[in-house]
């Protein structure tokens, strides 16, 4: 196998996971950066700025101390400066999402990330006996003594009702996933939106503001809460989390800690208005099923024994994503070379986070079992970053969130 060059890390993924480690490894250990490349197709935060333009998202579901830079108060002093102290907004201090995007290129071109994106494709994934992995792209083999896997391999929760509905109505038109809308999807015809969530809240907006009625449909009440993860869970709940020896103990704590969809109280605050004028209703309840008319889909919808029945041009799912091991595919040779325990589908990983055996670390949310519930999140990002740099011996790197005392049991 010809192998086009031979680096220290490969990170796979160019988005907000990979910025914040090579945030980290650019303060703590800057040598490291000329010996880094980091696959990606799209450019840095690509995928990140499509999602925020689609939903059209004015700011962060997080603190103005969550951020990549492993300085907490970077942010803060990144607006001061520029005179932009006035874009957080909220109790928490949420970055509008064009402060954030600003102060992320920031550190994209000061740390000069840009030189370091190999602008392809891994296809394949070989850890090696002994150590280090190969990735194969369509431009040829690299050799990197250790990988990071910084992708978001998650895949859409359907519900049994939109299945059936796809299955019966292949083709039609305005049946879709939250994970498929797209921008410019908003065109002010009536929708029945599905979720209690952040991502339905914000679709609900949008097409409210386009002109048309909403109909949002929830299983239970609106659930108001700032962040994604409560703020013990940074601390005091963290410290219980790696206290459990049992990982399956320790994927049902993170699971409930970020329980079903949540919204923040000012997302809230500005769709009053639109449930008080009566261009967005909302009901509760559980989606029975969905038929096709002629032009239209009709929703019946369950709630205490009673049926409801509502129509609209769309129908938007934003019942969320799942994440399994299955999900991304250059774990395959891991998964066949070194099988290790899992916990519905999730890896247990050795305390620096690697897959058992190899050199191949994970990030996001097929960490979870290492890092709890807020994994998924910049947050959970920093913790991931923290523990990757201690493990390969950056002795001055901060630990500003609780670890693991020891090794999970069997």
């Amino acid at each position: 196998m010809q192998v086009v060059d031979d680096v220290d890390l490969a990170v796979v993924g160019a988005g907000p996971q990979a910025l914040t480690l090579l945030s980290y490894i650019a303060e703590h250990q800057p040598g490291l950066l000329s010996r880094t490349v980091v696959f990606d197709p799209d450019d840095w935060l690509a995928r990140w700025h499509r999602q925020f333009a689609t939903y059209r998202i004015p700011m962060l579901r997080s603190g103005c101390v969550h951020h990549p830079h492993p300085d907490p108060y970077a942010l803060i002093r990144f607006a001061r400066e520029r005179g932009r102290s006035e874009e957080f907004r909220g109790s928490i201090g949420r970055p509008d999402t064009r402060l954030f995007a600003d102060f992320c290129g920031h550190l994209i071109g000061e740390y000069g990330l840009g030189a370091l994106r190999v602008a392809e494709r891994v296809r394949d994934l070989h850890p090696l006996t002994g150590g280090g992995a190969h990735l194969v792209t369509r431009a040829g083999t690299w050799r990197a003594t250790r990988v990071v896997l910084a992708s978001n391999p998650v895949r859409p929760v359907t519900p049994t009702w939109l299945g059936d509905a796809r299955a019966r109505y292949p083709g039609e038109a305005g049946l879709v996933h939250s994970g498929q809308w797209v921008e410019g999807m908003a065109d002010g015809a009536d929708a029945v939106v599905v979720g209690g969530g952040l991502t339905a809240a914000q679709i609900v907006a949008n097409q409210a503001a386009a002109g048309g009625h909403v109909t949002w449909l929830t299983r239970a009440r609106l659930r108001e809460r700032d962040l994604d993860v409560e703020a013990p869970w940074l601390g005091s709940e963290l410290r219980r989390f790696h206290a459990a020896r049992d990982a399956g103990a320790r994927l049902a704590m993170a699971q409930r800690a970020r329980g079903g969809g949540s919204i923040p109280a000012d997302d809230l605050e500005m769709l009053r208005p639109l449930l008080a004028d009566g261009r967005v209703t909302h009901l509760q309840g559980a989606v029975d099923r969905v038929k096709r008319t002629e032009t239209r889909w009709r929703v019946s919808l369950r709630h205490q024994g009673t049926t409801r029945v509502t129509e609209a041009a769309h129908v938007v799912c934003a019942t969320g994503s799942r994440a399994h091991t299955r999900s991304e595919s250059l774990l395959r040779r891991c998964r066949a070379q070194v099988p290790v325990r899992r916990v519905r589908g999730m890896p247990v990983l050795d305390r620096d986070l690697a897959w058992p055996g190899t050199s191949v670390h994970l990030m996001g949310p097929l960490a979870v079992v290492g890092l709890g519930p807020a994994c998924r999140t910049i947050i959970g990002a920093r913790i991931a970053a923290e523990r990757l740099l201690h493990a390969w011996g950056v002795d001055d790197a901060p630990q500003q969130y609780p670890w693991p005392g020891g090794e999970l049991g069997s």
